[in-house]
């Protein structure tokens, strides 16, 4: 199988590759045994020391996880690879040895020919000193991210979101600890060192300063003293399309989940296109409001008003959605439903 490198190198590359055949094969709610042993533990931990790693990075491959629905376990963490392999000859079994194994390039190659070695000479217990140092380390990140998630409980203002001052009065550490413990809970990628750095010393930034921190798979914004944690936004199709009112139209965020009642003064056809500033609605009760008066009133973040559906007829606007189901305004003389 060909594997396509992504800047990741091509152990990472191989590594995606190998999952996307587990989500092939594998149902969700199954179980997959993965071969991992007490050596390839050791050298994870090596390998995360090496890169400067935390304590997560240092604990190094856990027993159990879920990963898309399929929860992967790896029985043999604490069982040698000789013992293994001595198991496997016993019982006759043939295997497939990766060819590029023996290739000493790699950083895990190198360690496991060259470095395992010299230390097991000199210290016959390295490999599993090692791989117990990985589940201790594996053990107090457990409880730490047990710790966070309570502190987390006190600051989260809504899914992602954190209060920004409260963060930024804690200590550093502290800090850290809880904006990947987020990232976690959220199944997030958590932050680089540097990027992460970065936007801890903005959490303090002006109250209409638009902070946006990216790291490959995720983007932190900092608004209003709020922290946000989201996955990347893609940018916006140029897009438009007419509407008869009925639930089902494509969008972007998918099929639109509302119908529109269409009284009968409203023959033109409806149009359904982004929003593009200067748009007014004549509320129920209130009159002639500016669309982008209301949207600061409601505190809406500068990101998602860009993402904003309004629903047109000639030059009027007649509701804004934020779809598939959402309707923030529906404007005099138009009612909107939820279907489904």
């Amino acid at each position: 199988m060909a594997i396509e490198s992504r800047g990741e190198g091509v152990e990472g590359a191989a590594r995606r590759a190998r999952y996307a055949a587990f989500a092939q094969h594998v149902k969700p709610g199954d179980a997959l045994w993965l071969g991992q042993h007490q050596d390839d533990q050791a050298e994870t931990l090596l390998l995360a020391a090496l890169r400067g790693s935390g304590i997560r990075g240092l604990a190094g491959m856990p027993y159990q996880r879920e990963w898309q629905g399929i929860t992967l376990v790896r029985p043999w963490l604490s069982v040698s690879r000789q013992t293994l392999a001595d198991t496997a000859h016993a019982m006759a079994l043939t295997w497939c040895e990766d060819p590029t194994n023996r290739d000493i390039e790699f950083d895990r190659n190198r360690l496991r020919h060259e470095v395992l070695p010299t230390l097991t000479q000199r210290w016959p217990d390295a490999v599993r000193s090692l791989a117990k140092s990985a589940g201790l380390a594996g053990e107090a990140d457990t409880l730490l991210a047990s710790y966070a998630a309570e502190e987390l409980a006190v600051l989260t203002l809504g899914t992602g979101c954190l209060d920004a001052s409260a963060l930024a009065a804690l200590p550093l550490p502290r800090q850290r600890l809880l904006v990947r413990t987020l990232c976690q809970q959220l199944r997030l990628p958590t932050p680089p060192q540097a990027r992460l750095a970065s936007l801890l010393g903005q959490l303090t930034a002006a109250q209409d300063a638009q902070v946006l921190v990216e790291w490959p798979g995720a983007q932190a914004r900092v608004w209003r003293r709020r922290l946000y944690l989201m996955t990347p936004l893609a940018a916006l199709p140029d897009w438009q399309a007419p509407w008869n009112g009925e639930p089902g139209v494509s969008t972007p965020f998918g099929p639109l989940q509302l119908r529109l009642e269409r009284d009968t003064y409203l023959a033109e056809p409806f149009m359904l296109r982004w929003r593009q500033g200067g748009e007014v609605l004549v509320l129920p009760g209130r009159g002639r409001r500016d669309l982008k008066r209301l949207l600061q009133e409601r505190a809406l973040p500068p990101w998602e008003r860009e993402r904003l559906i309004v629903v047109m007829v000639g030059g009027r606007c007649l509701g804004v959605l934020q779809p598939p189901a959402n309707v923030l305004w529906q404007a005099e003389g138009a009612t909107f439903h939820r279907e489904g």
